[in-house]
């Protein structure tokens, strides 16, 4: 790859990162057979989500799970069939959900902002103020659930778990990224640095890792306790 052909791909690279084209809503609950119910409401700055609230009749859990324009309807209706009603928006610049801080995607830290208003809006429902919650946040939705818990942990006072598939690490997957294009390891630094000029945000602080590591969350392992519990899940017979 010639000097030229590098700068090119670093910089499309970095400028991907800036904004994600919105994908249409091609799937709904109805497919699979679940009354549902559009519903919006205000995120802690304002901006207002959109999603739908699937009731479970008699239920009185709820599971609030993001779900940014990636067809999850056969996983809302695992969870209905499982006894939970379930509230699933899309955070902000996602699906029909409102655009926020200039289209700008900061893998959760802006969208941490959009975690807080379901929760709120679940406990301010005279239908649902009552369920014990559940959270079911993956990849972008796990980055931002996480910096929520980081800035306002007594909002998750009384959440009973979170279950958290694929958080997103924009470091490891530009890494990923050079490599397919051949771009030599060592240009890291350099994309890093476009990043930082396209968001104001360097990929460390849009990394998940150190904030797994946060005391405050008695569900989380202890660090000498996280290598068993890979192990054992590396076997799930063992768990």
């Amino acid at each position: 790859m010639t000097r030229e052909e590098t700068e090119k791909t670093l910089q499309a690279l970095a400028e991907g990162v800036r904004t994600w084209r919105r994908a249409p809503i091609l799937h709904c609950p109805h497919e699979e057979g679940l009354e549902y119910e559009d519903v919006f409401f205000p995120s802690e700055d304002g901006m207002p989500p959109e999603g739908w609230f699937i009731p479970r009749s008699g239920s009185d859990e709820m599971i609030i799970a993001n779900h940014f324009e990636v067809n999850f309807v056969p996983d809302y209706k695992i969870l209905h069939d499982a006894g939970y009603n379930v509230l699933a928006y899309d955070l902000r610049n996602f699906g029909h959900s409102s655009p926020a801080n200039g289209g700008l995607f900061t893998a959760g830290r802006c969208e941490s902002r959009d975690v807080i208003g379901p929760l709120d809006y679940v406990r301010s429902r005279s239908d649902t103020r009552e369920m014990t919650i559940g959270l079911f946040s993956r990849c972008l939705g796990c980055n931002a659930t996480m910096f929520a818990m980081t800035r306002r942990p007594g909002v998750f006072d009384g959440v009973r778990c979170m279950v958290s598939p694929q958080p997103l690490s924009s470091g490891v997957a530009l890494g990923r990224a050079l490599e397919r294009f051949g771009v030599p390891a060592s240009y890291m630094e350099d994309l890093n640095d476009r990043v930082r000029l396209q968001t104001s945000f360097t990929l460390d602080q849009f990394s998940p890792v150190p904030l797994g590591q946060e005391p405050h969350d008695p569900n989380v392992p202890l660090p000498g306790k996280r290598r068993p519990l890979y192990e054992a899940g590396r076997h799930p017979g063992h768990v």
